[in-house]
This record gives C-alpha cells, structure tokens and sequence, in this order.
C-alpha cells in the first residue's frame, strides 16, 4: 500500500485502522511543524520519504483500487472511492505505481530530512545517501564503470589478470586519460593488487603498466575478491572476466560500511603483496613462492602425505623429538616413506635421541632398511618437525603435545612453504645437522676406543705395582740394605703414584660408564677433614718435597670464623654421602692446591686454608629454604690460566707435566652425585685461586 500526501499525516482513525504488518510507503512534503508527527509514524514502522513542494489531493493506492481523500484541520477525513472504470483499470494502475517508484526513488527518507530541519543543514542526497544497486544491463555496466573511473581522483582495485584484460578490451581510452590527468596533477594515481603466474600475464601487465599504477602480487586472487573502490563508490563482481570479457552482474555502492570494509581488506592485502617487478624477476628466473597454514590435524597429516607422494628426488627430515619416531612408525609413515626409497628416491630422518629410549628407537628404524636415520645426541627445545621435499618445499609441524601417540593430540598447525631459496637454505642446516650426527658417531667411537684403553692400561698396570711395591717393602726392612734405603723409598714413593693413577683411572672409566656406586652414611664432616689433614701432612713431604707448606682448617659458627681442631667439645657436621669418595674429593682439591703452591715463586706465601660454613639458599621454585654444607679450599699458588677455565672440570685438564689432569673431573662428578655443585675462581688479592663445592645438608 502506497500514500501520495500533500502534508503528513496527524493520528487518526484511518492511522490507527492499518492493519499490522501491513507494508506503508509513504511520500510527503515534511516541514519543520511536521516532525513530530513523522517521527511517531516512523515510530509504527512505516516507511516515509520527503519530496519538496509536493502538492494536489492525497491518495491511497494498491494494485485494486484507487482511493482519494482530505484532511481536515479537525483531523476528520472525507473520502472519495472511484467507480469510474477507467480508474480502476489495471493498466492506469500500474502506471500510477510506476509513477510512485519513480518518485520514491528521487525522494530523501524522512530521518534525514529530520536531520535537515534540526540541525538546519543541507542533506545531498545524490552522495550522502547510501545506496547499493546491482545491475545487469550490460550498457549500463559499461556506463557505471565509465563514470566510476572518470570521476576517481584515486582507485584501488583488486581482480584476477581477467580484470586487466577487461581495461584493455573495453577502457583502454580511459585508463590512457588518467595517466593524462596524473602527469596534470588530476589524478592521484592507482594501485591494483593482481596475481601473476606465467609469462603471458606478465606481458597482460605491461601493455597497461604506466607510471599512474602501482601494482602488487599475491597468491590467488578469487572471483571472490574482485572490487574496486574510489573516494565515494565501491564496485563488485563475481564474474571471473575471463579473457578479459565484461562482468555479467555489477554491484555497485555508496554505503559507507562497504567503503570502509573492503578498504580495510585491501589494506591488510597490500602489506603482505609482492612488488610487481620482484614478481616479474620470480617469473623470469622460475621462482615460485607460496606460503600456507593449515590448523586442523587431519587436513594437515593429508595434505603432508601428498606433498610426500609427489617427491622426486629426496626427502629430508628433522624430527622435533623421539616420541615424534614413535607417532611415524604407529601411524605407517615411515612405511611409506621406506616404498619411496624403494622407488629410487632419497630418505634422510634425523632423530633426536634420548638415551632412555635408545634400544626402543632401533628396534623401530631396523624396520625400515631402505631410509637412512641418524641420531642427535640432544633433544630440541622447541617442538617443531620439519621436511625438506626436493629442496624446493617444505612442511613444518608445531607439536603441542608430544605425549600424544596420535597426530590429531600432539599437532598444533602445520606450515607449508613452496620456496626454491627458503627450501635450499633448510637443506643446508639439515646438512650440517647430518655431518654433525657422523662427527657425533665418530666422537662416541673414539671415546669407547679410550675408554677401553685406559680400562686395560689400569687394569694391566696394577698387577706389577703390586708386585713392585711388595718387593720394595721387603728390601726396605732388610737391615743388610741400610745403605740403600733413600732408593728404595724412592721405587716406594713412585709405586704409590703410579698405584694412584691407575685407581683413578679406572674410576674415571666407571663414572663414564656409569657404573661407579656410592654407598651412604651419615657422619661427622669435621672429622673427616681432620682424617685428611692429617694424612696430607704425612704425604705432602714425600709428594712435594715441601714441608713448608701451611695447611688449615676454618669454620664459621655465630659469624665468627674458628680453628678446627681435635677438641671433643666442637659440635660436629653431620652429613649423609659417601664418606670415601667425599675423602677423595678433599684430597684431590688439596693436591691441586699444594701442586699450584710447589709451582709459584721463591718468597711467595705457602698457605692452604680449607673453610667450612653453613648457607641458606632460597629456591626460585619454592618457598621452602634449603641448607647446604660449602666448603672451600683456598692456595696462595699460581691461580688459574685463563684458557683453562672453560674446561677446567673437564677429563685431562692440567696446567703441569704432573698428573693425568683427572682430579677436578672426578671431584666434579662425585659431587653431583652427592646432589651438589663445584666451582672455581682467582682469589680477589691476585695470589692463588679458590675451589669450592657444596653439598646439601
């Protein structure tokens, strides 16, 4: 139902007769008096446009009748049905219906005619009023288009090479006029987002490439994603334009939510666009890029497999981890890829091995003879597997849960790169990773060769120092060889050290073998310090040829430091550890210390002081304090070399042609076992160097 009114329309008994969800439009003349009124019929849900000046009777039209009437200043109506039968004719009908569209087309809603008379400002209807259109008439799509272009001081436009291909065929003379207006200063210029894929696009381009465009690349653009948008106008089509034909349907609109929509999609497409020259070159030299993500397992394990399917030459893989060996060989992975080996293509798995697991991981790789598996001696601390497939694409998979069996619980995302560059850079660290596993075989191989060296050199070597320190005892108490004795003591003296370093010797052996066992008990710590004193005193003077040597013994008790002595009334330290292997520590640490002292200059101070005392350390993981026993050996000797300190706790480490350079090493690892830590470091003064372990109390 349609209204023509001469003046709006007040409440009244033909108002409050409309029946609800009847579909009103009405066309009127609003004046500033009339606003009130409007607004309550605006408020009914009907529909009412403003048109200036609109006079002559009022009328009510549907498609069966024509009705006029009058209203009266006392708001009553006097109304006059046709009969005359010309009236009622259909053909006048649907002309006065025409009539109507035509005007309500041409007229402004009545919220903003509103607008006009509050605020006093003038409303435009032909821009500020949204409108969205979809035309069909090919004419008048190559006349919107013509216009759209003609009026634009700026375009941005995104399309498939279709698009391009259309300028050239129907606007060819207008896009040579905008690069008139842009040398003129006119026109701002215009950027297009395309995609190029082969070298007949790319000369498409350049026949319409001028110095008004900037034009980009992306990877697929769609029918879906052809528009284009100026100042004031979008335009859109899903039509592909192929061979540059004329779209079949255009949208085009002055809404501002398009406007701004698509310049927000555009804007973002921009950023990550390719400058059309660089895509040339690519073109040029046969470079193909593409990037893409894939967040669902399923899709992503598919889409693998193919990628997979379609190598030709060889396959590199980095696994993130060992339970990552474990999902390949569960779900027929490694399977596949041993028929691609079969098949003549290249397979190299790179797996990151925890030793726990070790006999379980080859058991699964003897499986598969055809691919060739390395190790890595470490696990990564990032959960990522990557592929590297002809050295041109790759696919990289997020793990974030790598206890799961199944790849749809432990796969976050999967990425997948088709780069020629991209790719051949990963084929270089995977390379470098697989020279590394070979050097890492190696160095295991020569470390078991070492091992079983120094395992038979020991074990060989004690039999004669016994027999050779028997002997030497017994020709010792012999009165008859008196005369002799500095020589024999000599042999004695050399046995014992030989004797030692072949005990530490097979120690060593035992720590990297893992089978050294420590017993456990809980004793007094000072006296165990004492024990050692006592006998260093005892030895360093056949050892070092140096009585001067001072050895002390300090600990810290209420803040203050004390002299450890052999009084019954100290209170003891009480620990729980192996109280031999922690006697040997002490030991070692005092003979490096008396060995940096024999070293150091005439004149200089002999002192070797050992310090006790009790911390506290609050962990960064808990609340809970926890005590700890540190104890320091301090030397007045030489000091530590500088290039000795990054591995100065490693095997065969020495800064003196005496000793194997074992000593700080099995210290090291005694103490870890006992749950502490060493460390070492010059003295502030300049004189000597101190060494320090804790354990826990």
């Amino acid at each position: 139902m349609v209204f023509f009114s001469g003046r709006v329309l007040k409440e009244s008994n033909l108002c409050q007769s409309i029946k609800s969800g009847s579909r009103i439009r009405i066309i009127t003349n609003i004046t500033k008096k009339d606003i009130p009124h409007c607004e309550k019929l605006l408020s009914k849900g009907l529909a009412i446009n403003h048109v200036p000046e609109l006079d002559g009777e009022n009328m009510i039209l549907n498609d069966r009748f024509l009705l006029s009437f009058t209203i009266h200043r006392r708001n009553s109506i006097d109304i006059r049905i046709s009969n005359v039968k010309e009236v009622m004719d259909p053909h006048f009908l649907r002309l006065q219906q025409i009539l109507f569209n035509k005007l309500w087309a041409d007229s402004i809603p009545a919220k903003f005619r509103v607008y006009e008379l509050k605020e006093e400002k003038k409303f435009n209807p032909i821009i500020q009023l949204p409108k969205t259109e979809v035309i069909e008439n090919p004419i008048e799509i190559e006349k919107r288009l013509s216009d759209f272009i003609r009026n634009s001081t700026t375009i941005c436009t995104c399309t498939s090479i279709g698009g391009i291909q259309m300028i050239q065929k129907y606007f060819l003379n207008l896009h040579k006029e905008t690069m008139k207006n842009y040398l003129a200063g006119k026109y701002k210029g215009t950027k297009w987002i395309t995609t190029v894929n082969d070298e007949m696009e790319v000369q498409t381009l350049k026949k319409i490439l001028n110095d008004s465009m900037e034009i980009r690349h992306i990877p697929n653009v769609s029918a879906l994603t052809n528009f284009a948008f100026n100042d004031d106008f979008f335009v859109s089509s899903i039509d592909r334009m192929k061979d540059g034909n004329l779209m079949t349907s255009l949208i085009i609109s002055n809404d501002p939510l398009y406007l701004n929509h698509y310049r927000s999609i555009f804007e973002e497409m921009w950023k990550s666009s390719q400058r059309i020259e660089d895509r040339f070159m690519d073109i040029k030299e046969n470079i193909s890029d593409s990037i893409s993500l894939l967040y669902n397992p399923e899709e992503a394990v598919a889409f693998a497999r193919k990628v997979f399917e379609s190598a030709k030459q060889e396959i590199l893989i980095i696994l993130s981890s060992t339970n990552a060996a474990f999902r390949l060989d569960q779900n027929k992975e490694f399977a596949m890829l041993n028929e691609n080996s079969k098949k003549g293509i290249k397979v190299k798995v790179i797996i990151p091995l925890k030793k726990a697991m070790d006999n379980e991981i080859r058991e699964i790789v003897s499986k598969y003879p055809f691919i060739e598996f390395r190790f890595l001696p470490f696990t990564t601390f990032f959960l990522i597997g990557t592929a590297i497939i002809d050295r041109q694409k790759i696919i990289s998979f997020e793990v974030k849960n790598d206890t799961k069996k199944s790849y749809f619980g432990a796969i976050r995302l999967c990425l997948f790169i088709e780069s020629k560059s991209t790719a051949l850079s990963f084929g270089t660290l995977f390379e470098n990773l697989w020279k590394q596993t070979e050097l890492y075989k190696q160095l295991q191989s020569i470390e078991r060769l070492q091992n079983d060296f120094i395992n038979i050199a020991s074990h060989e070597l004690r039999t004669p120092i016994q027999s050779i320190m028997g002997f030497a005892e017994i020709l010792r108490r012999d009165q008859d060889l008196s005369n002799h004795k500095e020589h024999i003591d000599a042999i004695r003296r050399n046995a014992i050290r030989i004797k030692e370093l072949s005990n530490r010797l097979i120690e060593v052996t035992q720590i990297d073998n893992k089978l050294l066992k420590l017993k456990s008990e809980t004793f007094d710590f000072k006296a165990l310090i004492l024990e050692v004193i006592k006998e260093q005193n005892r030895r360093r003077i056949d050892k070092f040829r140096s009585p001067r040597i001072d050895l002390k013994c300090i600990y810290r008790s209420d803040s203050k430091w004390h002299y450890l002595t052999n009084s019954p009334n100290q209170i003891p330290i009480l620990i729980t550890g192996d109280r031999i292997r922690l006697s040997q520590v002490l030991t070692n640490l005092i003979d490096n210390a008396y060995q940096a002292i024999s070293l150091a200059k005439d004149g200089q101070s002999r002192t070797v002081i050992i310090k006790i005392e009790k911390v506290i350390h609050l962990a960064s993981t808990t609340t809970t304090p926890k005590r700890w026993l540190v104890i320091s050996v301090v030397d007045s000797g030489i000091g530590i070399h500088p290039d000795l300190v990054p591995r100065l706790f490693a095997k065969f480490t020495t800064n003196s042609s005496n000793g194997l350079g074992l000593g700080l090493y099995f210290s090291k690892e005694i103490v870890s076992e006992h749950g502490g830590k060493i460390w070492a470091k010059n003295n502030k003064n300049g004189k000597g160097s101190t060494v320090s372990f804790k354990l826990p109390l």
